[in-house]
This record gives C-alpha cells, structure tokens and sequence, in this order.
C-alpha cells in the first residue's frame, strides 16, 4: 500500500536560469561541519547557498554552459573544493574558504582584468581552470578508486567511456590514469565503499563495475542484471553504499529508469524491484526517519518523488512543478545539518524543502505505535492492553 505525504516549510532561493539534471550538490566547502548547497546553469553561472539565507554565499559567472558539479577532496588536502565542468570539457576547482583573490587559469596565469572584476564580498575565482583531455563530459564524482586513498575525479561521458583524473601536486594539473570504452551509455556513477569498485550504470536497469587491477588499469567486470525486457534501452540512474545496519558487509545499490522502475541489489544480486507510471530520472540515500538507516529517494521529470525503505515500502510527494534538477541529502540550515529534498524547476527556482523527518515508511496503527512509546512495559503487557483497546472500540 501506497500513502502520499506533504511537505510545506520550504526555502525559495534567489538563482535563474535552467540547470542540467547533474549541475546541482549537496557538501561542506567551507569546512565548518554542516553542508552547502552548489548549484550552476547553462548560463555560466555558479553559486554556493549557506543556511537559511535565499542568496548566494559565493558566486562565479562566465563559466559556459555548465553540465555538472560536485564537492569533494579532489587537491587531496583534506578540505573539500567544488569542481565544476561545462559542455567544453573545461574543469574548474573553486575553494570559497580562501580570499577572495584572483586565482589562476588554465596554465596558471593570473585572472584576466575582466575575471578581475567580478569582485565584490559574494564573488569567488577558480584556483584551477584546465581543459581535460576527455571532453563531453556529462556526470561527476569525487572519491577515492585506488587503495592508496587518495581521491580522484571520476568523469562519465556522452560518448559511452568513463575517466579517472587525479591531482599532481607536482604539475599542479588534474592528470588523465584511465579510460574505460563501455557498450552502453552512461547514467550516473558512484564508488562502493565495501569494494573500492567504480559501478557505472548502464541502460536497463543494470550497471557495470569497474576496478583497477594489479597492472594499474581499469578493468571492467561482469554486468550487474538482466536489462528489462520491456524497455532494454530505457536510461538509468544508480545509487550506491545505502546503510542498512552498521555491521553492513554487503555493497546495497538502488537503481532506478526512465520507464518508472526501482530495483535494488544487495552484493550483486536482485532482491526485489517495483514499478511506477513516472519517468525517473534521479535516485539518492537519505536517512529520513531518522533510524540510522538510509531510505531510496527518487524523483521523476514531473515532480513525482517516492521516498522507499528496504523492505519495499512506499511514501510518495508530489512537488507541484516539473523539474530539471533533483537532490536529495543534507543541509546544513543553522549549526546542524538535517534532510532536505532539493527541486528546480523550468519557471527559473529552487526550492530547498526541509523538516521532511518522517516517523515511517510502512504504514502504522496510531495505537501500536502509542503502545511502543511506553517504557517498562513487556511485549505480553502491550499485546494484552492492544486486544482490550480493540474490545472496547468494537463494543462502541
């Protein structure tokens, strides 16, 4: 059974301009313990919102068409920088918690007199700007692939390859290790924390590990899945590292497709799918009961977002707008980060909806849930005292 929610308290942010599906994150970049939302559109321009504030912390325009952004270690410093790439295939890395100076462009030359002048307290300059040798670049993620733990900068592209760059202190440039040629084209990548495998998802409802092997190159494994029979072509979105308990060992990943299904696969192996009359187009983890454990949040072109547990129960939100981008993941609105589902839209928002904490997936008894409040009472006590509540409510 199926129940809808609403969510009401939401923040409107102050940013135009229409957005790629891959040009919006969630993470710290300025190192003080709680998140920030990045965000950039077509029109060149990249901002970073803080808090409760509706306008922009930091911004930078004259970036190009930008196709997609993420937040991570990419210097290896240990402090997160945000890295953003436009339809060129030129990269830039942004570090808002250093001054506002010129930075440097693509061989390491001092900011043009007119970068110069974009001053002011909200403006930011890229500490790096460079053309990466492998262009049509359409999705992004920062983490470690190698056992040596040092993040690296994993590109997916239109053209159906994957590629791994890496900060060299020594050149001080984002360096070209691998390229992988893959069969089908790329949706969206993530790193599993159990195998340090790149997983790559591929049309159908499957996805394609890749690891590097004894000789340094990356190497593709076996597909993960059958592609479904109803729609083998149908694009696909993948989710990985889900938390299900602490003593978790298996790598859980969430899948979902454009033709509306959600599978999701413990170590490999299918545990269960379902099917919605919504395009997916995006799938996150998020811990929105506050359990410890994460939900599959998924979200379709017309604002439809299912919110789904583990064991395959269902919550379901309907935004009022058709998207172009959706997160979901943390914000950090006042000392402290909570869940927030993040939406844009074609009418030039974004709308950051929090207090969305809700008690359960599944469905529950009122008086059940009543009865589990009560401290120091025995299973047999409350299952006594449930069958008189039930008594009484029938001989009314």
């Amino acid at each position: 059974m199926m129940r809808s929610v609403s969510f009401v308290d939401r923040l409107e942010l102050d940013f135009s301009g229409n957005h790629f599906s891959d040009a919006l994150a969630l993470g710290d970049v300025d190192a003080d313990g709680v998140n920030e939302l990045v965000i950039g559109n077509v029109d060149g321009v990249l901002a970073v919102f803080k808090g409760p504030s509706t306008t922009p912390l930091k911004k930078c325009s004259g970036l190009g068409t930008i196709v997609c952004v993420g937040i991570g270690d990419v210097l290896n410093t240990g402090k997160n920088v945000v890295v953003c790439v436009n339809s060129d295939g030129e990269c830039s890395l942004f570090d808002i918690t250093t001054p506002s100076t010129p930075g440097l462009s693509k061989a390491g030359v001092s900011s043009s007199p007119e970068q110069q002048r974009r001053g002011g307290h909200k403006s930011m300059r890229a500490l790096h700007s460079q053309s990466l040798s492998t262009p049509n670049v359409k999705t992004l993620c920062v983490a470690p692939l190698s056992s040596e733990g040092d993040c690296d900068l994993l590109l997916g592209h239109t053209d159906r390859c994957v590629s791994v760059y890496r900060w060299s202190q020594g050149s001080k440039a984002l360096c070209l290790l691998h390229t992988a040629s893959l069969s089908g084209q790329v949706g969206s990548l993530s790193v599993s924390s159990q195998s340090s495998q790149l997983l790559v998802s591929q049309p159908g409802g499957t996805y394609l590990p890749l690891a590097i092997n004894l000789e340094g190159e990356l190497e593709s494994r076996d597909l993960i899945g059958q592609p479904q029979r109803r729609n083998p072509t149908s694009s696909t979105s993948l989710v990985a590292n889900i938390v299900e308990t602490v003593e978790d060992s298996d790598d859980i990943v969430a899948l979902c497709t454009l033709d509306g299904t959600v599978r999701m696969v413990r170590g490999g192996v299918k545990q269960w799918e379902l099917q919605v009359d919504h395009s997916l187009f995006s799938i996150q983890r998020l811990d929105i009961t506050g359990s410890g454990c994460d939900e599959i949040v998924t979200c379709a072109w017309d604002g439809m977002t299912y919110v789904v547990d583990l064991n395959r129960n269902i919550v379901r939100y309907k935004f009022e707008q058709n998207v172009t981008a959706f997160a979901a993941g943390c914000y950090g609105l006042e000392a402290s980060n909570e869940p927030c589902l993040v939406y844009t839209t074609f009418s030039n928002r974004v709308y950051i909806y929090h207090n969305i904490q809700l008690p359960a997936v599944p469905s529950f008894n009122l008086v059940t849930a009543r009865l589990d409040t009560e401290e120091g009472w025995d299973d047999e006590t409350k299952q006594r005292t449930f069958r008189d509540i039930l008594y009484r409510q029938k001989q009314e």
